[in-house]
């Protein structure tokens, strides 16, 4: 699983995207929790501006790791660009419970207003 992960990345900063995607998938059936593989694929959706579907994956791994304020931060930046603002600002505010200085998530706030 490691190792395709590694090569989905590689395919990622080579520009092959359909390659990447079904690489991380791959994995992902190998291991149904591999976390950093489904964020590493949902980072690949919202680059192809496929907002649901890295909405769905940053959701499950929100979920299995709510402390994680970084994934919270490109959960709702998926969110936001898939037109859930409401949402998007709740996950930033959850975020900012565990974390009430982190800057990228007081920024990212901020552009709510």
């Amino acid at each position: 699983v490691v190792a395709r992960q590694k090569l989905g990345s590689l395919y990622v900063v080579m520009g092959k995207y359909k390659e990447a995607e079904g690489i991380f998938r791959q994995a992902i059936q190998l291991d149904p929790e591999a976390n950093e593989i489904k964020r590493d694929l949902a980072q690949l959706l919202f680059k192809t501006q496929r907002y649901k579907g890295a909405m769905r994956l940053l959701a499950e791994v929100v979920e299995h790791d709510p402390a994680k304020v970084e994934v919270r931060l490109e959960y709702a930046q998926a969110l936001k660009a898939a037109g859930e603002n409401r949402s998007a600002r709740l996950e930033l505010e959850k975020g900012l419970r565990l974390e009430p200085e982190n800057d990228k998530l007081l920024k990212a706030l901020d552009s709510f207003k």
